[in-house]
């Protein structure tokens, strides 16, 4: 964790459904508890049987729509480690266009927090991306999103904060 942008992901999907409520890994775990490796399978209750891909961004922005093609209105997860010299307490900066579940170690933390953005202020001076406080332990940390794709683009970031940083508030 050194404040990089996570480009680097295992995914999973898509999954025809919008439905958040349902945990379509719960007969790997669930989604608290999966800690999938490249090639793993997953057997919806419907028998479909999904592959987890590595995939990887040679930019900071991640693109869901370049490894699925356009699949609005489905599920994907995506799954990555993180790993910490030591126990930190830090922020995620993230930027996705709907609420994103997220689940570090096993525990929810909550909703990544979303913002409107377009691609002329990607990143750019008047784009301020909250932020979502998150404990990293020593070691490796498995970190699982939960995306809903409805009918826009499926572009996000995630970058991970490092803990020794400059604080800055603006009012």
């Amino acid at each position: 964790v050194d404040g990089s942008f996570v480009r680097e992901w295992l995914l999973l999907g898509p999954i025809p459904s919008t439905d958040m409520e349902t945990d379509f890994l719960a007969d790997a775990g669930g989604e608290a508890n999966v800690r999938p490796k490249e090639g793993d399978e997953v057997t919806l209750k419907d028998g479909t049987r999904l592959t987890w891909i590595r995939a990887r961004s040679d930019r900071r922005r991640f693109d869901f729509e370049k490894v699925f093609g356009i699949h609005p209105w489905s599920i994907t997860y995506a799954y990555c480690e993180l790993s910490s010299e030591r126990r930190v307490e830090t922020d995620l900066r993230a930027n996705l266009l709907a609420p994103t579940p997220l689940w570090l170690n096993g525990k929810r933390v909550g909703d990544v927090p979303t913002q409107f953005f377009n691609s002329e202020n990607w990143l750019g001076l008047n784009t301020v991306l909250p932020v979502l406080p998150i404990t990293l332990e020593a070691g490796r940390n498995s970190l699982l999103l939960k995306r809903k794709q409805e009918n826009h683009g499926g572009d996000f970031i995630f970058q991970p904060l490092a803990p020794e940083r400059v604080h800055v508030d603006f009012h």
